[in-house]
C-alpha cells in the first residue's frame, strides 16, 4: 500500500481482512494493519451486539471468538466489498471497535475450557483462567 511494496517488509504498509462466518451469529471481521512508515500496528474488529462481548463462539477450528463482534452477513458483505474497492482502506460502511478499546480477556485461549462437555457458546464461567495441567491439550490444539 501507499507505494511501500518495494521496501523491506518491516517498512511496508500491509493490511489483512480476516472473516469468520457462522450461520447462527453472522460474520466476524478483523482488520489488521501494519504501517511500516510509523512502525504502528492497528487492529479493528466489526462491532456487533456489544452486550454479548463476554460470550464466545467456539469455531470449527477451536478458536474462541467474541459473539459481540459478529455482524449480519449483509453488513459484512458491504464492508468486504468496500475493502476491495478502496484498496485495503478500513471500510466505513460498518462500525468498528479498536482492539485497544476491548475489555481485558476479550480473546480467550481455546485450551482453557473447563472439563466436561464443551458447548458451542461459552461464557466466562465456562473458561478457566489458566491452561490445564495436561500438556497434551496444547499439542491437540496446535494440530
Amino acid at each position: 500500500m501507499y507505494g511501500t511494496d518495494r521496501l523491506p517488509e518491516s517498512d511496508q504498509v500491509r493490511v489483512c481482512l480476516t472473516m469468520i462466518g457462522t450461520p447462527d451469529f453472522g460474520v466476524f471481521l478483523h482488520y489488521s494493519k501494519w504501517d511500516g512508515r510509523t512502525k504502528q500496528p492497528r487492529d479493528c474488529y466489526s462491532k456487533g451486539d456489544m452486550s454479548r462481548i463476554r460470550e464466545w463462539l467456539r469455531t470449527l477450528q477451536d478458536d474462541l471468538r467474541p459473539i459481540g463482534l459478529f455482524i449480519p452477513y449483509a453488513q459484512a458483505w458491504l464492508a468486504v466489498k468496500e475493502f476491495m474497492e478502496r484498496d485495503g482502506e478500513l471500510p466505513t460502511s460498518i462500525e468498528w471497535v479498536d482492539g485497544k478499546d476491548l475489555p481485558p480477556n476479550t480473546f480467550r485461549f481455546p485450551g482453557f475450557f473447563k472439563p466436561g462437555p464443551e458447548p458451542r457458546v461459552l461464557r466466562d464461567e465456562d473458561i478457566n483462567d489458566r491452561p490445564p495441567d495436561d500438556p497434551d491439550v496444547f499439542k491437540a490444539w496446535r494440530r
